[in-house]
């Protein structure tokens, strides 16, 4: 895909515009450059401003995700929360390890709940993880 956007701008500055190289290079632009670049600026916010919260409501527990005020909550209850654990290990050099580096998916902890494996806590160590699944358990086991 480079190779083309190359040749067109080569060709667009030594012959002059035409229509269709034109085209083509508006094309490229707004279809392929532009959503990998909105993909890469968000894991960009996420680094620099993302935050994930964990709360805990009377018998709910919170997942929240925002990057300036902007962002997702979920929310589970705590009766149907079974096996909260460190999520095993991410595969190196794969797309889902890429995903969870940029912040889209993962996290440090999972939980089963229902027929889905929820994972949160994306940017702790599995130390931390150790001590929020302490944390989490009494919680719940009050709760209860």
């Amino acid at each position: 895909m480079t190779i083309i956007v190359l040749t067109t701008v080569v060709s667009i500055i030594f012959n002059g515009i035409t229509n269709g190289e034109f085209l083509l290079f508006i094309a490229i632009w707004v279809f392929i450059f532009i959503p990998l670049g909105s993909f890469f600026a968000f894991g960009f916010f996420w680094n620099i401003f993302g935050k994930e919260r964990i709360i805990f409501k009377q018998n709910n527990l919170l997942v929240k995700r925002k990057i300036l005020g902007i962002g997702s909550q979920k929310e589970y209850l705590i009766s149907e929360l079974k096996n909260l654990r460190i999520a095993n290990q991410r595969p190196y050099f794969s797309f889902k390890y890429f995903l969870e580096i940029l912040g889209y998916s993962g996290g440090v902890l999972a939980f089963d709940y229902g027929m889905k494996t929820v994972k949160f806590a994306n940017s702790i160590e599995e130390a931390e993880g150790n001590h929020l699944i302490k944390e989490i358990s009494a919680w719940i086991s009050k709760a209860e």
